[in-house]
């Protein structure tokens, strides 16, 4: 295994964040100034057929979870059950769980009201826009600090669009018997079934916690602690071996000996 394999396969990666990054830029453009029939265009022009339920209740959990605007939250989802975009919602203690159209529950929280031990200045990152774009780092931060067993998971998600994924990372964790997602860009803690019903994550590569600590201890004193992270976290096994190959050429002295 090379570092310039490695460095080519990583290309690919950027290329495609490259391109969603153009569609998205796009996208948001024309979804900003209402221009509905351009976006039909745009859609046909690009082949990238999306499913509008995903992303309204997507577009809506996000914005929820941004602002904490409970009352506007709760309008639209009273809206979305009259037009049948979902089944039902239930406002819990904490957080919601919504039942879409097709059945399936998707139980949600945001990640400050699970993670009460956090301190002001995380809690204030959550309900800004700085969290956006850190989400790899993130997600290894979070691994790290949490207490339960868990893990780092990255793949390509499609949440708008079938044929524009981008690259995104975030923890599963089992709670109290049942398997969850905490993704700290969107400030959520969700159940694994729904989070995956939204975001359709394809390509999954997954790394526990234990395996990511020893890993990250391991790349600081290689070659790749200079590297776009995505580079380990979407192929860990190519990175680690090449890691170790490096550590292992490392010159070692012996008590007493100068170089």
């Amino acid at each position: 295994m090379s570092l310039q394999f490695l460095e080519e396969e990583f290309a690919k990666i950027v290329a495609l964040n490259k391109s969603f990054g153009k569609w998205e830029t796009e996208l948001n453009r024309l979804l900003n100034q209402g221009k509905l029939l351009q976006l039909k265009f745009f859609e046909a022009r690009r082949r990238t057929p999306i499913d509008w339920d995903t992303l309204w209740l997507v577009t809506s959990i996000g914005t929820y979870t941004l602002n904490n605007n409970i009352e506007d939250f709760e309008y639209s989802l009273n809206l979305a059950i009259k037009k049948n975009i979902i089944g039902s919602y239930e406002r819990r203690k904490q957080g919601y769980e919504i039942i879409t159209r097709d059945g399936t529950p998707i139980r949600f929280l945001q990640l400050d009201e699970f993670l009460a031990g956090l301190d002001d200045e995380v809690k204030k990152r959550l309900h800004s826009e700085s969290r956006f774009g850190h989400c790899h780092w993130d997600s290894i931060h979070l691994s790290e600090n949490l207490e339960l067993p868990n893990k780092v998971v990255s793949a390509y998600c499609t949440t708008q669009s079938k044929k524009m994924p981008f690259t995104h990372s975030w923890v599963e964790f089992e709670h109290n018997g049942k398997e969850w997602v905490m993704d700290f860009t969107m400030n959520e803690v969700m159940n694994k079934k729904g989070y995956y019903k939204l975001y359709n994550p394809q390509g999954l590569v997954e790394i526990d916690k234990k395996t990511l600590s020893s890993d990250i201890s391991l790349m600081k004193n290689t070659t790749l602690a200079d590297k776009d992270i995505r580079m380990y976290l979407y192929y860990p096994n190519e990175a680690r071996e090449i890691m170790q190959e490096e550590v292992k050429q490392q010159k070692r002295y012996k008590t007493g000996e100068f170089p």
